[in-house]
This record gives structure tokens, sequence and C-alpha cells, in this order.
């Protein structure tokens, strides 16, 4: 009798753990990418007259963005460089309406993954480049995914060429290359809005002077004071607390749900925040201020 009871466990254990294996599949497979990423389905327009304007108006930004994914600060970048600046916006509008390609590429296994651009035969291709960010600002992608939630990835810009991440559990916060960014499937810049360069350069200096090279903790924030102190037992740091705890120190919040839990979607939704430069996302999603399509709620 105990040996068929021994059985009849092993029996349910196993089938139990296949179960599990069959739905971290299929939720990294399927659920992940119900909602797929955002390809325009609206008309590629003539830019040409609004681009002719010596001054834009407010539904001509909203327009270039739909058309190219380009915000305000960086449309007026390029053009104060004249026509070859306008050359660049029309380009970026080409790309923003290309056919994309993405391929699911494990992280950490199964477990967590990254949508990734590729050409159509698979090989790596990237992103268009970003050209607006300046210190201060924030980076958004919403291609990482674990056991089916799309939970992303958030990093502050320190230079132009530079972000401050903290990625994945096991290693310390470290800077990577902006252009890295351009991998993922979607990615969007963001600036706070009314903050001086100068201001933003504080915060910049700020999180590569405390939060550099600190150890990654999942649960920040969540267990004990929010904005902990860096000589807590408690302190460490994930993708999207890393860049609320920094603006949090010159008191902005960037959480835009003012939970335990800082997400990057918490921080691509703030109110606080306005769209420089985005890709694979939906416009519509900066214009009016709404939450993504999402597999899964809102923590």
């Amino acid at each position: 009798m105990k040996r068929q009871n021994w059985r009849l466990i092993a029996s349910c254990a196993t089938l139990v753990v296949v179960a599990l294996i069959v739905w971290v599949l299929f939720s990294q497979a399927v659920v992940a990418h119900k909602n797929g990423f955002f390809t325009p389905q609206y008309t590629k327009e003539e830019l040409g007259p609004v681009l002719s304007e010596k001054t834009l108006k407010s539904e001509d930004y909203d327009l270039l963005m739909r058309q190219t994914g380009l915000g305000k600060s960086a449309v007026n970048l390029l053009k104060a460089q004249g026509e070859e600046g306008v050359q660049q916006i029309l380009h970026y509008q080409d790309l923003f309406f290309a056919q994309r390609y993405i391929q699911c590429e494990p992280m950490l296994g199964w477990f967590t993954r990254e949508d990734v651009m590729t050409t159509e035969s698979g090989e790596p291709m990237r992103a268009p480049p970003i050209i607006a960010a300046e210190p201060g600002d924030i980076i958004v992608s919403l291609s990482t995914h674990s056991f089916g939630w799309k939970h992303g990835h958030a990093g502050l810009v320190v230079d132009a060429e530079t972000t401050l991440e903290s990625r994945v559990l096991g290693q310390n916060s470290e800077t990577s290359s902006i252009d890295s960014w351009r991998q993922f499937a979607n990615y969007a810049v963001l600036r706070v809005k009314d903050a001086s360069p100068e201001e933003r350069q504080k915060v910049a200096d700020y999180g590569m002077e405390v939060l550099h090279d600190v150890p990654y903790r999942l649960t920040a924030g969540i267990f004990h004071e929010k904005a902990a102190s860096q000589e807590s037992q408690f302190f460490g740091l994930q993708c999207a607390y890393l860049v609320w705890y920094a603006w949090q120190h010159f008191g902005v919040d960037l959480d835009s749900d003012e939970g335990r839990i800082v997400t990057p979607l918490d921080l691509c939704v703030s109110d606080r925040l306005e769209i420089v430069q985005m890709y694979g996302f939906d416009p519509e999603v900066f214009l009016r201020q709404s939450v993504p399509e999402s597999n899964s709620p809102r923590p």
C-alpha cells in the first residue's frame, strides 16, 4: 500500500512539473506576444508641406509623431539643421513604416526572454538610431517578458551615448551603450516635463555617484520604506526603481500609480514625462497618455 501511495505521489508530482513546464512555454511563446508590436496601419502621409512651415503648431507635432515616432524636441532639433535635418525626419518616417520582424530570444532560459529586431531571414538588425537623448532622460522598452508578463526594461540616460541600468538578478547596476536599446522590438525615450538641462544633468550625476554598482534587488521598494536609504540592508535596485529613485531624490515622483512596485510601464504612462522619440509603440499611448495594451493588468 505504501509503495502504491508513493507511486501516486510521484505521478502527481510529475504531472505538476510537466504542467508547469507547458505553462511556462505557452506563456512565453503565446501569451507574451498576443498583442504583438505596433506597426502603423494608417496612411503614410506627405510631410513636406508641414516641414516647410517655419513655425509648427501643436497638431503638426502630433502628426509628425504619428508618422515618425519623433517628439517635439527631436523634431525641433532636426529642423534646426535645415534641409539635412528635414531629410532625416523623412528617413525616420520611412523607418517607422517599414516592415519589422521580431524574434523571441532567451535572457534567462525560457523564464525570461527578450523580443529583438531581426531581418526577414532572422539576422540581427537595429531599430532607428536614438538621436535626441540627453542626461536625465529615461529609456523604456516593453520587450522583456517573464512567465508571460511583458514587464519590460528601463534605464537612466547619463550622457548622449550611455545609460545606467539594473538589468538582472546577480548583477550590480552598470552602464551600457545607448545603442544597445536599438536591439529591442520597441523603445521610448522620455523626458521630465519642465526640467531644465541643468536639473536633468544633476539627476544623471547623482545616478552615477550613488546608483552605480549597486546590487540588483527584485523586491526594491516593497518590504521597507519605498525610498530606502543607501545604508539600509534592504537597499538595492531593479531597472525601473533605479530611474524612480534617482528622480525622487530631486522631488519628482515618476511612479504613475504610486504603488510599492515601480515598473517600466508605470514610468511609460507617467504624466510627468513627455515623449522625445519612440519606435514600436503606438503613438496614441503618448498623445493620449493611455496605458499600452498588455497581456496582464498593471501591478
